[in-house]
């Protein structure tokens, strides 16, 4: 997982300094783990939680692949479920 830092201007015109952690990102927008928003401890666990998770999926990581959305015809999203 990456962490974007940037300075952001709402739309009050307020500019703050910002640390993400990117969960999903566009042309438009990036979604994330709000770093700025979590105390120290939460910031920690946050950071422990993430390590595990990336050693955890290492294994699987060979499946990855990347599919172009202009390629995609008839697709429905779902929630993972456990079989």
């Amino acid at each position: 997982m990456k962490i974007a830092e940037f300075n952001y201007t709402a739309k009050s015109g307020e500019t703050t300094a910002r640390h993400i952690a990117v969960i999903t990102e566009s042309k438009e927008a990036i979604q994330g783990i709000d770093l700025d928003k979590l105390n120290a401890e939460e910031a920690r666990k946050f950071a422990e939680l993430q390590v595990r998770y990336e050693a955890e999926l290492k294994p699987f990581m060979k499946a990855f692949r990347r599919f172009n959305l202009v390629s995609m015809t008839d697709r429905v999203d779902n929630k993972m479920v456990i079989i």
